[in-house]
């Protein structure tokens, strides 16, 4: 007896792809956690001769799981190619998929997001910010590998130098927030840390940077990272940590501390604030454009059209 679910599946949504019938379709990766019904899609994609391209921001993810690799795998095993954003993600995806076809296209930065003509005192008024404090910003998802407990500390440790440094955490959690909140608590910092546990919306991103005086990542995941995009087109330095993917020493706007060290951190953020870059400085460190990525992403099409490799 066959299972009417699987035959809608199957049939009627192969049916619905033929008759839109692109050349090719393009997906996001960034986390196993989606793995499923990515495969399942990129499976059903090929079973009706339409060419799948990932665009993988991660190959894998930071957090280590043993099922981070097989999931990976299956996923990414029904692509045709895959966007890599570095040379190392490229070296890791050959060690998981060894032959698989892999370009290499850094993230592009965000720039159009910035274009506003809210002043810093508008947007810090807008979002019920202090209007006279500096500002520190941490953004996207709150995940155990980017040590939000270092920067929670530093700021404590900034306090006691008598810098009154506002942190604002805004992005989801996966994980749970009551640790942080219990750590703020411990410190005496409830004044002067706002944790927002939610989505941000493209609307809200342009408030939320241009209110801020520096955009500080614990971990930054090299240079595919969004957020060290976005903060480059709000013209704001970035305090992170020496990692894998990260230069040895500092650049135009970028200020590093040593990684697992909150006083190296506190040290690295008061750099930024007391000397932040100029504006020139960081439009010399402006990130990549998009037409690259477009361009890739053409030529793929038009190579899986034409049958070539």
């Amino acid at each position: 007896m066959l299972d009417p679910l699987k035959t809608w599946t199957w049939t009627q949504a192969g049916n619905r792809i033929r008759s839109f019938s692109p050349h090719l379709v393009v997906i996001q990766w960034w986390t196993p956690f989606w793995a499923l019904p990515l495969a399942v899609l990129s499976r059903l994609l090929a079973r009706n001769q339409i060419p799948v391209v990932y665009i993988a921001h991660n190959v894998l993810p930071h957090e280590s799981h043993v099922w981070n690799k097989p999931l990976a795998r299956f996923a990414l095993g029904a692509a045709s190619a895959i966007i890599v954003m570095t040379e190392t993600q490229r070296l890791l995806l050959d060690q998981l998929l060894p032959g698989r076809r892999a370009v290499v296209v850094p993230l592009p930065d965000f720039a159009g997001l910035s274009s506003t003509k809210t002043t810093r005192e508008q947007a810090r008024i807008a979002l019920g910010l202090p209007v006279h404090s500096k500002i520190a910003l941490f953004f996207g998802l709150v995940r155990p590998y980017k040590r939000l407990g270092d920067l929670i500390e530093a700021i404590s440790i900034l306090h006691g130098r008598g810098q009154e440094v506002f942190l604002v955490v805004a992005g989801e959690f996966w994980e749970p927030e009551g640790k942080y909140f219990r750590q703020v608590q411990g410190l005496g910092l409830e004044e002067f840390v706002r944790l927002l546990n939610r989505y941000v919306p493209n609307e809200e991103i342009a408030p939320m940077f241009k209110a801020a005086d520096v955009l500080v990542v614990p971990h930054l995941p090299g240079i595919q990272s969004g957020v060290a995009g976005l903060a480059r087109s709000f013209g704001l330095p970035v305090v992170t940590t020496r990692e894998e993917d990260t230069p040895g020493d500092s650049t135009a706007g970028v200020f590093l501390a040593e990684g697992r060290d909150p006083e190296s951190l506190a040290g690295a953020i008061e750099s930024a604030l007391s000397a932040p870059p100029k504006l020139s400085q960081l439009a010399e460190a402006k990130g990549h454009e998009w037409d690259e990525m477009a361009r890739v992403i053409d030529t793929l099409a038009h190579e899986q059209k034409d049958g070539t490799p």
